[in-house]
């Protein structure tokens, strides 16, 4: 697993998170708005992270200025498009379960074209036009300006077409302005690609090495979303706290987005422990939009684990960040990533991850068990742990976690937490609104339609480990 941006949803079955959240197999089905008559129509189904979704977004704008119209369904598109993950053996797999499901759709449609973007193509582009006789093209990250193109060349009868050059100039800010309304919570990459080497990742192999985009720029599309409705942003970047314009660093592309007007929320993610400086911490206290959340992956910690995944620290200097930051940020919730069962991981290595998830007391740990990756370092080493041992050390960690954040939750009961309403909770039986803390915790409440995108105090009544609840709301903050 690498620190590839924020986990979204749904565990998979060798990923239980102590918070429900997952950041390499969420599906999502996009959501667009009605069908335009009489144009070609596409239609985008996401794999992954934030980061994919923000390309589909891209994407999108592509093929609309191209002359396409999105589709409200696959039924109902002439071009399908799986914008796809390769962080995990699993993701690629449901992928081409999903390929399959739609061979008999493009039997019964001649003229449906089915397309693979993101890392996944990257990684084994040919191996799919090969494995999978229907698929029409597969796109790289960096070549998605290049689809119009391709989709001409399919319609001339050229054939099978593929794109799958790395980039490192490109960072799509120039078509950013295609990008439809961000909605009330909407994600803006500021930096792409990872200069890192860490054994089990495959990002810097599909994504290039790190580009940023410039403050002023970042800024005029922040300004465009708040424009159409957008009051909280997250800030994406494989690792984005190594991001810099010029001699200005990740904090102060923090502070020039803190100062658009309208915006009431400010996140980022993700990060990496050794470009993690106390000026970011210090933006962090001084900026009264940057909610009080950091995700900030660890991997392990046991230093000679760290060592051999080239982390580049140590777990002392690990907690000397997150001591840093809880000093100048009140209230500071803090997620991690965990790797067990990394090659040669002993159970003195594994006690070591144990012993500092309870000394750091996470909010949200996202777990994951190793699974070998073709092209990365990683898959040349033995994966000597065996299946059983992997998963008693996850359910072992598993416990730990929860009983970490429902007790971290329960702090909160009779505390009054401001909320931005989502809408309603699709996994709630009684259908109540849904908000997140500024820490990130899911908060459910009763409450009218007419609170959903207003930001409400609420009073903390219940908690779990995975969510709080609410019985009143407070009104407007």
């Amino acid at each position: 697993m690498s620190d590839c941006l924020f986990p979204i949803l749904q565990p998979a079955p060798d990923h239980h998170p102590s918070f429900a959240h997952d950041p390499t197999d969420r599906v999502a089905e996009a959501r667009h708005p009605a069908t335009v008559p009489g144009l070609k129509r596409y239609y985008i189904q996401t794999y992954g992270c934030q980061m994919n979704f923000y390309d589909s977004e891209l994407v999108g704008g592509i093929l609309m200025q191209a002359g396409y119209a999105p589709a409200s369904s696959p039924d109902d598109a002439d071009l399908i498009l799986l914008n796809t993950c390769a962080v995990r053996e699993h993701a690629e797999q449901r992928v081409y379960g999903r390929i399959g499901q739609l061979k008999s759709l493009k039997e019964h449609r001649p003229g449906l074209w089915l397309g693979v973007l993101g890392c996944m193509s990257q990684r084994i582009g040919g191996e799919i036009l090969d494995r999978a006789g229907h698929v029409d093209l597969v796109v790289g990250p960096d070549s998605y300006r290049r689809l119009p193109e391709l989709l001409a060349r399919l319609e001339s009868g050229e054939g099978q077409q593929q794109a799958l050059d790395l980039d490192n100039e490109e960072d799509y800010g120039s078509v950013a302005a295609a990008r439809g309304p961000g909605g009330l919570k909407a994600w803006l990459a500021v930096q792409r690609g990872c200069n890192y080497a860490c054994t089990y990742c495959i990002v810097p192999s599909v994504r290039g090495r790190e580009r940023y985009r410039p403050i002023p720029e970042v800024v005029a599309e922040l300004e465009r979303l708040v424009a159409m409705g957008t009051k909280e942003a997250t800030l994406l970047g494989q690792t984005i706290n190594a991001y810099r314009d010029g001699p200005h660093r990740f904090d102060a592309l923090l502070r020039a987005c803190n100062k658009v007007r309208g915006l009431e929320r400010i996140r980022y993610t993700t990060s990496h422990p050794l470009k993690m400086r106390t000026e970011i911490f210090k933006a962090m206290a001084e900026c009264e939009k940057v909610c009080e959340f950091l995700h900030l992956p660890v991997q392990s910690g046991s230093n000679r684990i760290l060592t051999h995944m080239r982390r580049g620290y140590s777990r002392e200097e690990y907690q000397e960040k997150i001591q840093g930051a809880r000093s100048r940020i009140p209230g500071l919730a803090v997620a991690t990533d965990i790797i067990v069962g990394y090659p040669a991981e002993t159970e003195e290595d594994f006690q070591a991850t144990l012993d500092l998830v309870s000394a750091v007391e996470f909010d949200m740990v996202y777990l994951f068990k190793f699974s070998v990756r073709p092209g990365t370092p990683a898959a040349d080493f033995p994966d000597d742990v065996p299946p059983e041992v992997k998963q008693a050390r996850l359910e072992r960690l598993i416990r730990l976690a929860k009983e970490i954040s429902t007790r971290k939750n329960a702090a909160a009961v009779g505390s009054v937490q401001e909320v931005l309403v989502e809408g309603r909770a699709e996994d709630d039986p009684e259908r109540r609104l849904v908000g997140r803390t500024r820490t990130n915790k899911p908060v459910h409440f009763p409450g009218d339609d007419n609170l959903i995108g207003q930001t409400v105090g609420v009073r903390i009544s219940e908690s779990g480990p995975h969510s709080l609840q609410a019985r009143e709301t407070l009104g407007n903050e």
